[in-house]
């Protein structure tokens, strides 16, 4: 999380299990600018800079696993410029449901196809925090897509795309 000049918040990314935080700091001095702020409960590991890079001279699969991550990141923050860049807020969220549904969806058992469950309990807030939007225009963009039938809410306060093909369309 990154507070903006407005005081607002921009979500920078959602990382999960296995993810890296603060990778892209090594070897420059971070400013403190960003935050990580949890969405469920969290375990972290922690190692001192220079113990991480001692590791990284000397375990040469750390140093490739880390570029992978890395990539993965630039594709990811690539993926989001593009798709904020100049569009209305429903299409910014339908392009970042697509890449929640990529990076984290699951397919529910038994359910119909096209369905992908995102296990993120993400707040309308977040959603408005990813995207760079007000809380009510995401709003009323998850109630369009509700009505259109390509967005569910289940019990589980989870996002459920229900049909995949048809949310893709909209991008």
């Amino acid at each position: 999380v990154v507070e903006q000049a407005d005081g607002s918040e921009l979500i920078l990314a959602i990382l999960g299990p296995g993810d890296v935080i603060g990778a892209l700091t090594i070897g420059e001095s971070p400013d403190g600018a960003h935050s990580v702020v949890p969405l469920d409960d969290t375990s972290l590991f922690w190692i001192d800079r220079h113990a991480f890079e001692r590791c990284l001279q000397t375990m040469p699969e750390l140093s490739a696993n880390l570029s992978g991550v890395l990539a993965r990141r630039v594709r990811l923050a690539n993926d989001r410029i593009e798709a904020m860049a100049g569009i209305d807020v429903r299409t910014r969220i339908v392009r970042h449901l697509l890449m929640l549904g990529r990076e984290y969806g699951e397919l529910p058992e038994g359910s119909a196809p096209g369905c992908i469950r995102i296990p993120l309990r993400l707040t309308q807030g977040d959603l408005a925090r990813l995207v760079g939007a007000s809380r009510v225009r995401v709003n009323h963009a998850l109630s369009e897509l509700r009505r259109r039938q390509t967005l569910e809410s289940h019990e589980d306060h989870c996002l459920w795309i229900s049909d995949l093909a048809a949310l893709e369309k909209l991008r």
